[in-house]
């Protein structure tokens, strides 16, 4: 019974958690990185070497990087 509830509160909470991202117009990606992708982000400093095997670490590692290259690019185009 106790696996039932907290089933449920996990699913509850997923559901909770999707329908506040598309509220706000986040999209979640899955994107596969490779070895060299993670010594990447180490090599740029978006990522510290202890903790690339961490999926939350990486994460953040790699939208730091994107909305770094994001914001760059954007800055570039409108000569910033």
């Amino acid at each position: 019974m106790t696996d039932h509830i907290d089933k449920s509160s996990r699913d509850a909470q997923r559901a909770k958690c999707y329908r506040s991202r598309q509220h706000r117009g986040v999209r979640l990606v899955m994107i596969p990185l490779a070895q060299r992708e993670l010594d990447a982000l180490v090599h740029l400093g978006y990522l510290e070497p202890e903790v690339r095997g961490d999926r939350d670490a990486v994460q953040r590692a790699l939208e730091g990087y994107v909305t770094d290259r994001l914001l760059t690019d954007v800055a570039s185009r409108l000569g910033c």
